[in-house]
């Protein structure tokens, strides 16, 4: 049940609710095994980790791997796509070119 607006501390730096846009998509990615165990996707429709072709999950803060699309029937990632960082301020500018990899000092 919702009693009123959120609370300060219940929301990030942009306003948005943590219970949605606390964690990086990174996080909670079914195929986060594969980035760490150093296993990356060469091509698109090869298993592994999708962070070499472009996915912007290291640096997105979302909750798409668990809510998904279309009814939770999917998502990105599961749907063989990297992740653009749709949910991110500053889309698309900041996170283009969509499919080459992007350059980060510490990834979670």
């Amino acid at each position: 049940m919702l009693l009123g607006l959120p609370k300060p501390e219940d929301l990030d730096e942009f306003l948005r609710p943590k219970a949605f846009y606390g964690n990086l998509i990174h996080e909670n990615c079914e195929r986060r095994a594969y980035y760490d165990e150093g296993k990356f996707a060469k091509k698109f429709g090869d298993p592994g980790c999708l962070y070499e072709l472009g996915c912007k999950g290291p640096v997105t803060h979302a909750d798409c791997p668990i809510r998904r699309f279309n009814n939770a029937t999917n998502w990105c990632i599961g749907a063989g796509s990297p992740c653009i960082g749709c949910c991110e301020p500053g889309f698309p500018d900041l996170v283009s070119p969509f499919y080459e990899k992007i350059i980060i000092s510490e990834v979670k």
